[in-house]
């Protein structure tokens, strides 16, 4: 697997293809540069996973910083390869490290130079609601035909634009996964659980929220895991540039992820550690908020949301995504 902002040193093609050549392989299809950003967003969140696997028996990792080389000029229906040690990977995607894979290859093609990139021409506002508004974006693809799409987008406040812009969401949100540290004992994860209208059941999530306009993400993580689970936040283990489009197909809501260390040794967040073990309930009552602690091993933790689910549970893309990685590492470590 590639990290996602790696993306960025490539010029736009229609595929671009990541491969260890150990035999694990990630494709991505599309032609906006912006889309495959986006269908990378689970990747990201198994990626940056592995940043707190040297917490646990049995794993290596690579952390030093990597210098990209710019790529050569592309002829047509060529391929170019990029060699990457993985031991070399950003600290804020480590990846994996098998002791018979070396290298990574990248592969990136362009298939004729008559096609252009796909863009975003403009877009429509169609019906608005509350938080939400219907968009038809007008778009062009490889090919020059003009093309439209149908999207839903978050309430702003502020006038739609003549074209969308292809470096970021309009409104995003962060989510915060910490990490409960108590001294003689295993790791823990802090989660919460809320009952979501759309999919009609509980769900077992991050403490997260949307960013103000003007405020800076770290100060909106620290806000809602204080007023979600009464914890504050010790020191930060993972920040990550990356955007989460959790499904580009119909909106361009993104999300970023913080992975924090809570001391649970603390005087208020072990106070509020009991307050929640005693089933405080958390949230804007007014909002129709219900939100309640949920305290869970970091080792198994794939396991244990599993058998949330099998309960009756959803549970949250990222958060499982996350899991995943986890537990994908340990067995590729073998």
């Amino acid at each position: 697997p590639r990290p996602p902002d790696l993306l960025q040193d490539l010029p736009p093609a229609p595929r671009v293809r990541a491969e260890a050549m150990s035999g694990c392989a990630l494709s991505v299809s599309g032609g906006m540069r912006r889309a495959g950003r986006a269908n990378l967003h689970l990747l990201a969140c198994f990626a940056s996973s592995f940043s707190h696997l040297q917490d646990l028996p049995g794993i290596s990792t690579g952390k030093r910083a990597l210098g990209v080389p710019q790529p050569p000029p592309f002829r047509t229906g060529t391929f170019v390869t990029h060699r990457l040690p993985q031991s070399s990977l950003p600290s804020s995607h480590v990846l994996f490290r098998r002791q018979r894979a070396s290298s990574l290859r990248f592969f990136s093609m362009r298939e004729s130079e008559d096609k252009k990139a796909s863009h975003v021409t403009g877009k429509t506002t169609v019906a608005k609601a509350n938080w939400l508004k219907l968009v038809q974006i007008n778009w062009e693809d490889e090919n020059g035909k003009s093309m439209t799409w149908e999207a839903v987008e978050r309430m702003t406040g502020a006038e739609d634009t003549a074209v969308a812009s292809p470096a970021e969401p309009s409104v995003y949100g962060v989510a915060i996964l910490p990490i409960l540290q108590t001294k003689g004992q295993a790791d823990e994860v802090m989660l919460i659980t809320q009952f979501r209208p759309p999919i009609g059941k509980m769900c077992v999530e991050t403490p997260a929220g949307l960013v103000g306009k003007g405020e800076d993400m770290h100060e909106t993580a620290w806000r809602e895991l204080k007023e979600e689970t009464g914890l504050t936040v010790g020191h930060m283990i993972d920040d990550d540039a990356s955007y989460l489009y959790n499904d580009p197909g119909i909106t361009d809501a993104g999300c970023k992820l913080l992975v924090v260390a809570v001391d649970a040794d603390e005087a208020s967040n072990k106070a509020a550690l009991e307050r929640g073990a005693q089933g405080e309930v958390y949230g804007l009552a007014a909002e129709g908020e219900a939100i309640r602690q949920l305290r869970v091993p970091l080792q198994g933790l794939r396991c244990r949301l599993n058998a949330l689910t099998a309960e009756g549970y959803a549970v949250d893309g990222k958060l499982h995504c996350f899991a995943r990685g986890l537990e994908v590492a340990q067995k590729l470590m073998k």
